[in-house]
C-alpha cells in the first residue's frame, strides 16, 4: 500500500524503495521494483505521446499476471503494463478514496467531470457510504444513506453521520426519521442513558451562530407497558368547565382517550378493590362498637 501511495503521488523513486526493502520477506516483489524503475526511467527520457509504446518496447510486462489478491500490486502492475491511469481510478477493489486521488490528480478535466458523475450515481445505487469523498456534506449523502439503510438497516451509522449536519445544513425528512428510528431503538433496548446522551450531544452539535437548530425534549410524563413496551403521553386537558361539569372527572372512568382500555381497566379494578377494602374495614369497625355494650351488660 505504501509503494501504491508514493507512485499515486508520484513519487517514482520512493515507490521502488519501498518494493525493494519489502522484496527481502517477499522475493517476488523485486521484479516488480525493477519494472517500475525501468517503465520511470523510459517515461523521463521518452516523450509523453510515445510513452507506452517506448513501455512495451523496453518491457514486456503483461496486465494479466498482476496480483489477484492485493490491489494495490495490481494497481503498480496495471501502471506498469498499460501506463493509463483511468485504469487505476476505475479498479473498483481500491479504496474509493485512493481513487478519487489519482482521478484528481491525473485525469484530464472532461474525463474528471464524467467519471465524477458516474461514480456518485454508482455510490448513490450500492449505497456506498465512501461516496460520502465524492458528495462532501450535502444533500446528495442522504441519498446515499437512505439506499444503505435500506440495504442494511444500520440507521445508527446514517444518524450519527447526519447528526453534525442536520438540520443545521441538511433540511431533509429522512435525516428526521434516521433520528427518530434511532431514538426509538435505543428506548427500545433500555439504553436510556445513551439515549439522553444521544440527545445532548446531538442537540449541542446542532448549533447555528449559538442557537441550537433541534428543539431540546420538554420534560413529559408518560406511561408504559411493562408487556410490550409501548409508551402513551399524558396529554393535559386545560378545560376547567369539563372538570366543574363533572365532579369525577379524575377517576378512571373518565381519563383521557389516549390512554390504552387495558391501563383503565387495570386502574378502575384496583379503585373498587380499595373501596371493598373500605366497606368491610367499616363493617368491622361498627360490629365491635355493638359489641362492647353487651359485654359491660354481662360483667
Amino acid at each position: 500500500m505504501a509503494a501504491a501511495q508514493a507512485l499515486f503521488r508520484g513519487d517514482t523513486k520512493g515507490a521502488v524503495q519501498v518494493l525493494k526493502q519489502a522484496s527481502t520477506d517477499h522475493p517476488e516483489l523485486l521484479f516488480v521494483s525493477l519494472a517500475l524503475q525501468l517503465v520511470g526511467n523510459v517515461t523521463q527520457e521518452g516523450d509523453r505521446k510515445n510513452k507506452n509504446n517506448a513501455v512495451k518496447e523496453a518491457l514486456d510486462f503483461d496486465e494479466r499476471v498482476a496480483s489477484k489478491t492485493d490491489p494495490y500490486l495490481r494497481a503498480i502492475s496495471s501502471i506498469i503494463a498499460t501506463g493509463d491511469w483511468l485504469t487505476i481510478a476505475n479498479q473498483r477493489s481500491l479504496p474509493l478514496r485512493d481513487r478519487v486521488y489519482v482521478a484528481v490528480r491525473y485525469l484530464p478535466d472532461d474525463a474528471l467531470t464524467a467519471w465524477l458523475h458516474a461514480e456518485t450515481e454508482a455510490a448513490m445505487e450500492a449505497g456506498n457510504i465512501e461516496g460520502i469523498v465524492l458528495t462532501g456534506i450535502t444533500d446528495p449523502l442522504v441519498d446515499i444513506l437512505a439506499r444503505y439503510v435500506s440495504k442494511f438497516g444500520d440507521f445508527q451509522t446514517a444518524t450519527l453521520a447526519l447528526s453534525i449536519c442536520s438540520p443545521r445544513f441538511i433540511d431533509d425528512v429522512r435525516a428526521a426519521a434516521f433520528r427518530t428510528a434511532y431514538r426509538a431503538y435505543l428506548q427500545r433496548h433500555h439504553a436510556f442513558f445513551l439515549r439522553a446522551k444521544f440527545d445532548v450531544e446531538s442537540t449541542k452539535r446542532s448549533k447555528h451562530q449559538g442557537r441550537p437548530t433541534l428543539r431540546p425534549p420538554g420534560r413529559q410524563i408518560a406511561l408504559r407497558c411493562v408487556y410490550c413496551d409501548a409508551s402513551t403521553s399524558l396529554h393535559t386537558h386545560n378545560n376547567s368547565s369539563s372538570n366543574s361539569s363533572n365532579p369525577n372527572s379524575h377517576l378512571p372512568g373518565n381519563a383521557s382517550p389516549s390512554i390504552p382500555t387495558f391501563m383503565v381497566q387495570h386502574a378502575a379494578a384496583q379503585q373498587a378493590q380499595a373501596q371493598a377494602q373500605a366497606q368491610a374495614a367499616a363493617a368491622a369497625a361498627a360490629a365491635a362498637q355493638q359489641q362492647q355494650p353487651t359485654s359491660g351488660a354481662s360483667g
